[in-house]
């Protein structure tokens, strides 16, 4: 964007109305630097010789794929002699062994030469940061989600101070996503809001995330209509890989052969509540329940997760370290959040949310997996509080006409499926419509840029980015103002080829799919034992 400084200053107050340029032209002593702090990333091992690869990557999925193979005959025979021993005992000598190169030990260390792959710059550990003008003092950091986002903490201070010398700035702007908001979370905790000037929190994970509350915790619970919700949006948007769509999708139609859709939740919880100690719960504490920024999406059923995952004393003392960060993380950052962003309110700190949604809130199992969310996350834990309704629902005509007279209905999307004013800052809440949590649209940085440059934005101040925005084009990647129907919607138009969900819980559901399947197959429902 090369134009004369005059031209930008001719032009300013008519591009700060139409668009983000305005932002991008401001001189550079004007801006405060700008750290976006990615989300999670595969971590690598990294050789002498400079190569590098993920152990949970092409090599996890065969090994999953292969376990299937074997085990789901050992499960069927473990359902007929009620007895579940041998088969968890071999679950856990095929699958455990994925993260023995990257696992961190029970006091929270980590093996060595074992982090997320990053560019040169950003890491923790980074010494130095580039130039000003190499970066247009929009900053990439990059972090390690096996610690505590309390360590972790500590390395962006030391970021910040960085940042602070090259630039000359007083104070930076935190712009987070995903689980890495946990970690800006963590950061104001523990050094306060002096070096933050404003906070940006895209599609935040803070209260906890719902499916991994479940699973982590051993409360699980698969909701019937979440799962319908996967079969017909998932046709819809190709949104789930191979296999969790074909579990899915054979599952619910064997059911429906057995009169009702719920009956999924009969035969998943029966068949979960035989491996639940003796497989499920040592899995997780092969790595995802001792995985710092993991044991984070556990919210309101914490207690629980610390008995589920460690569930004797020596178990408790061995894993203490990990354990003490965790309830620190907990008790302090996670259950007091709303107290935390609204003291950083009224320091002066500009707290920004950008909520995404139009989509089911997440894998079928926990409590909110039938809302509206962003594949991950439902809307009302996003915004820590926007009311909304479940996945295709919108809010009645009785409440929007209460909310209307009571003066809140400019808060009412035009869709119908959200009221933005009972979030925790609704004036700095931005929503956007069919963008998948896992999928980032490129203008979404400009938004992102937008709010951290423009003095005192709210979702007023610029008509191109209302409250409600929506993601268009073929390309899926602009940014415009929501309506009440838009291009992209699911009941409009075909949905991007993206890529599908993937990580650590696709390979245990996709494990689940070969027993699951073939169980609603074979049976109606577990009548043995």
């Amino acid at each position: 964007m090369r134009r004369k400084l005059s031209v930008c200053l001719s032009l300013l107050l008519v591009a700060a109305l139409l668009s983000p340029v305005s932002a991008l032209c401001a001189s550079a002593a004007s801006r405060t630097p700008v750290i976006n702090i990615e989300g999670e990333r595969e971590i690598e091992v990294w050789k002498e010789d400079g190569t590098h690869y993920s152990p949970t990557e092409d090599a996890a999925d065969a090994v999953v794929d292969e376990a299937v193979k074997e085990l789901v005959p050992l499960f069927l025979k473990a359902m007929l002699t009620n007895n579940y021993d041998e088969w968890s005992r071999r679950a856990l000598e095929k699958l455990t062994p994925i993260y023995d190169e990257i696992r961190p030990y029970p006091d929270g260390s980590l093996p060595e030469n074992t982090h997320p792959y990053f560019p040169p710059y950003g890491y923790g550990g980074a010494t130095e940061v580039q130039a000003p003008g190499q970066v247009n003092f929009y900053y990439t950091y990059d972090w390690d989600f096996r610690r505590s986002p309390l360590d972790e903490a500590d390395d962006l201070h030391h970021y910040i101070e960085l940042i602070k010398e090259k630039t000359g700035s007083d104070r930076v702007t935190l712009a987070s996503r995903c689980g890495s908001t946990a970690l800006a979370a963590a950061y104001i905790y523990k050094y306060g809001t002096e070096d933050i000037e404003k906070l940006i929190f895209t599609c935040p994970t803070l209260p906890g995330v719902s499916y991994a509350d479940s699973l982590l915790s051993g409360n699980l619970f698969v909701s019937g209509s979440a799962l319908y919700n996967y079969v017909s949006y998932g046709d819809a948007l190709s949104s789930l890989n191979e296999k969790i769509g074909k579990f899915v999708t054979e599952l619910l139609y064997a059911m429906a052969q057995n009169g009702s859709i719920d009956d999924a939740n009969v035969i998943i919880s029966r068949a979960y509540g035989k491996i639940k100690d003796s497989f499920v719960a040592p899995f997780l504490r092969s790595y995802y329940g001792i995985c710092g920024n993991y044991i984070t999406d556990v919210g309101e059923h914490y207690e629980d997760y610390r008995d589920y995952v460690f569930p004797t004393q020596e178990l408790k003392t061995e894993y203490a370290s990990i354990l003490e960060k965790a309830d620190e993380y907990h008790y302090n950052v996670q259950e007091k959040i709303e107290e935390l962003l609204t003291g950083a309110k009224n320091a002066g700190v500009s707290v920004n949310f950008i909520v995404t949604y139009g989509e089911p809130a997440g894998y079928p199992i926990g409590e909110n997996s039938a809302k509206t969310g962003d594949e991950l996350m439902d809307v009302t834990s996003q915004s820590l509080g926007a009311t909304t309704g479940n996945y295709g629902e919108t809010l009645s005509d009785s409440y929007i006409a209460e909310r209307t007279d009571a003066g809140f209905g400019k808060y009412i999307s035009p869709d119908k499926q959200i009221d933005a004013s009972t979030g925790l800052f609704p004036d700095t809440t931005w929503f956007i419509k069919n963008i998948r949590h896992n999928f980032m649209v490129y203008r979404l940085h400009d938004l992102i840029r937008l709010i951290a440059w423009t003095d005192g934005m709210t979702v007023e101040t610029n008509p191109a980015y209302p409250q409600f925005l929506t993601i268009a084009g073929d390309d899926y990647q602009r940014l415009e103002p929501a309506q009440a129907v838009n291009e992209n919607d699911v009941d409009s138009a075909p949905a991007p080829d993206m890529n599908g969900v993937s990580g650590f819980f696709a390979r245990i559901i996709a494990f689940f799919v070969g027993i699951y399947v073939r169980i609603a197959k074979l049976f109606n429902s577990l009548s043995v034992g």
